[in-house]
């Protein structure tokens, strides 16, 4: 008897008899079954192959290119033939339950965002401060045709835009990055502004940050309140583009602002830098005085950053 009967009857503790053989049969279906949905994951396809892929027929009528196709992309007829050890088995299984736990965690995530009430997310997402713009604030799911102004991240940039078509009301939007940056064929413009940010105990502060305004109405523009005279300062600050190496053993989720602070601070004074912006390739961008920035220049590398 080979290995892989073996394995079969010791994983699920039934004994080499002959009153098991209807048992037996069950648990090679079942593992063949995972065996074939590892064999597809593995290649790619992420499922098994589609009922409507080969059907189609090359010149003359005959069926010689659909079917090579499908032949190169269907799972094996026997699963197991290429299966060196129980090892092995064990580890495409595991890759069809991992597999199985992302859906399901995915499809757990869109159903609890649409549950959720506006309100819950208007608590915790950053929003811009009213008494700073010509024009009304609003969160991103608000803006319209009707005009407003709102903080934008990447992902709610396509349903934003899509929702407010054209229109020839103020209406613009704030990102981290510019509009040619998103795909978008509009002019962006630095700008400074204060956006409201929850806490880690739940309330909500102010903070400073430097952004991009992008205009989406075709109207009157919208702008930065400005109360008091105007008065034009040189800049004495250099946007520094910091990265952390894989090699520090973070993960794009594990960086932030404190995390870039401290860095920078084992280098340079805690006020000599500001408007830290965190991105998801583990990078960041941060103003750093010109006065020291050949001292912080000279710390590249350092620690694996």
């Amino acid at each position: 008897m080979s290995w892989k009967t073996l394995s079969f009857q010791t994983c699920l503790c039934l004994p080499a008899t002959d009153d098991v053989c209807a048992q037996r049969g069950v648990c090679m279906e079942f593992a063949s079954k995972h065996a074939q949905q590892a064999h597809a994951i593995l290649n790619g396809n992420g499922g098994a192959p589609s009922p409507t892929k080969g059907r189609g027929r090359g010149k003359g009528g005959f069926k010689g290119k659909a079917k090579s196709y499908a032949a190169a992309n269907s799972p094996p007829a026997q699963p197991f033939q290429n299966v060196d050890s129980p090892q092995q088995l064990t580890d495409m299984y595991a890759i069809v339950k991992s597999h199985d736990e992302v859906q399901k965690d995915q499809e757990f995530r869109a159903k609890m965002k649409e549950a959720l009430p506006t309100a819950a997310w208007a608590h915790s997402v950053p929003t811009l401060v009213d008494e700073e713009w010509n024009i009304r604030t609003c969160l991103y799911n608000e803006l319209g045709p009707s005009g407003g102004v709102a903080y934008v991240r990447k992902d709610q940039v396509i349903a934003v835009v899509s929702r407010v078509g054209y229109t020839q009301a103020p209406c613009a939007i704030v990102t981290s990055q510019t509009a040619q940056e998103l795909g978008m064929p509009y002019m962006s413009v630095p700008v400074r502004c204060s956006l409201a940010v929850q806490t880690e105990d739940g309330s909500r502060e102010v903070v400073e940050v430097a952004k991009f305004l992008t205009q989406l109405g075709f109207g009157p523009k919208v702008s930065r309140a400005v109360s008091g005279p105007l008065v034009q300062a040189p800049c004495t600050m250099t946007k520094v583009t910091i990265k952390f190496d894989t090699a520090t053993g973070l993960e794009p989720s594990d960086l932030t602002g404190k995390t870039v602070a401290t860095a920078l601070s084992k280098h340079i004074q805690d006020g000599l830098f500001l408007d830290i912006n965190v991105r998801r390739d583990l990078t960041a961008t941060v103003m750093v005085q010109d006065a020291v920035l050949d001292q912080l220049m000279q710390g590249s590398g350092y620690e694996h950053i």
